[in-house]
């Protein structure tokens, strides 16, 4: 048998957050009141790239004066769209150079109307910096302020994934000790042993998950002590 005691809700610790546990292709900056991640690319994209279409823009038109306003122009760029992508640091994942079918998105990036605040050109451009396919999320947990926006590689984050990092990250999972002494525990305050936090919601997933940590192959082999509450009892002195 396997034996496991909830630890309190107000106790548990996500694995999330334990040094070394985050993961490093996920990028989250929806809500400053959570914890944010970014990568190298996401903050070149941040740093760079309206600056960058704001170039390419002048080096494209300029405007003159015609009495009542501007009228907007057309030049020879003095760059090519290669060179401000090497100017601004903007380079392939393997270093070489853009192909033209690149180049053009780079250049449809640059010419359009949104700038780096707006997820169609953030995803766009990880795209191009990382060679992979990306996608928007939204998470939440148990309250409207709990949420969190970001971006992940599609091929690296199924549905299931961004479900458990949802869970990981809000800590709205469970957190137990798998007893690990010999003989029964006669009661939950015997059990000792490691950790394991679940994510499963009803008691049939946490058994699941708590007997693949312990090396059971059947889950109705795991005993759980649930934690419900505290309890407080009253105490008394003989007054002399």
């Amino acid at each position: 048998m396997v034996y496991a005691k909830q630890i309190a809700p107000e106790y548990q610790e996500s694995p999330l957050f334990i040094d070394g546990c985050f993961p490093d292709n996920i990028i989250l900056t929806g809500n400053r009141d959570y914890n944010s991640h970014t990568t190298p690319e996401y903050d070149k994209i941040a740093a760079d790239f309206d600056s960058m279409a704001e170039t390419w823009e002048n080096e494209r038109f300029f405007f003159q004066w015609n009495g009542a306003g501007y009228d907007k122009i057309a030049k020879k760029p003095e760059y090519t769209l290669a060179e401000l992508l090497r100017e601004y640091g903007f380079e392939r994942p393997d270093g070489k150079p853009w192909t033209t079918k690149q180049r053009h998105a780079w250049r449809e990036l640059l010419e359009g109307e949104d700038g780096a605040e707006e997820d169609n050109i953030i995803i766009a451009a990880l795209e191009l910096l990382t060679g992979k396919a990306w996608k928007a999320f939204i998470i939440s947990g148990c309250c409207q302020s709990d949420w969190q926006a970001g971006f992940c590689p599609v091929e690296e984050w199924s549905r299931e994934a961004l479900e458990v990092f949802e869970t990981e990250y809000f800590n709205t999972g469970s957190e137990w000790i798998i007893h690990d002494e010999d003989g029964e525990p006669e009661s939950p305050e015997e059990v000792t042993g490691y950790s394991v936090y679940c994510v499963g919601w009803n008691d049939e997933q946490i058994k699941r998950e708590l007997a693949d940590a312990a090396g059971e192959s059947d889950p109705a082999a795991v005993v759980l002590f649930k934690f419900t509450g505290w309890s407080r009892c009253p105490e008394y002195e003989r007054a002399v």
